[in-house]
């Protein structure tokens, strides 16, 4: 193999390499809100102006709500786990309150991320919503201040909790339950599942 051959194979790897490499899950650490939203019953993208959707990420868990004006409570919430590989954002599903057959799901998500943005498009297909197409564009929250105490940020699951003296995680009614709190300046965010 002549060098020039040899040269255009090794430049051809490292192209492979670095298209194919997988991105730390920490790229998306942050809070973003919804901008717009093209699912698939919509014709054209829908401006988010009648909702409150927020979706948290951090060191690899994710946690998503959503209130539409008027309404004093969450309209549903979701969370998981993610990673990003192969060029996908991969969202796995163990909470999802518009629909528990989500749950033990991975979808594998097109993503863009820019310093202000993060895109994702993919299907959700589960009994409720089969072959539903989601694509969303969610603008990154802004902070008007440095985050001074650091202490409390990343991913906390609950080991042990007592409520009222007689419940106890883990045991009777909070059996198999899990608790997972995201501290992701500015926002907190947690859910028992």
């Amino acid at each position: 193999m002549t060098m020039k051959k040899l040269l255009l194979v090794l430049c051809a790897l490292i192209l492979l390499v670095a298209f194919t490499r997988d991105e730390p899950v920490s790229k998306l650490n942050g809070a973003y809100k919804m901008n717009r939203l093209k699912y698939s019953q919509d014709k054209d993208w829908v401006k988010a102006d009648d909702r409150f959707s927020i979706k948290v990420f951090k060191d690899g868990y994710w946690f998503a709500g959503s209130l539409k004006k008027g309404n004093a409570e969450l309209n549903g919430i979701a969370g998981g786990t993610y990673d990003l590989a192969k060029g996908k954002y991969n969202e796995r599903i163990d909470f999802y309150s518009w629909d528990s057959s989500a749950v033990g799901t991975t979808i594998a998500f097109d993503y863009k991320l820019t310093p202000t943005e993060f895109h994702q498009s993919g299907v959700l297909n589960t009994a409720k919503y089969p072959k539903y197409e989601l694509k969303e564009i969610r603008e990154r929250v802004a902070v008007t201040e440095p985050l001074k105490d650091k202490g409390l940020e990343g991913v906390w699951k609950m080991q042990e909790g007592y409520w009222g003296g007689a419940s106890r995680f883990g045991e009777g009614k909070y059996r198999g339950f899990s608790m997972v709190k995201i501290f992701a300046y500015p926002y907190v965010v947690y859910a028992y599942y």
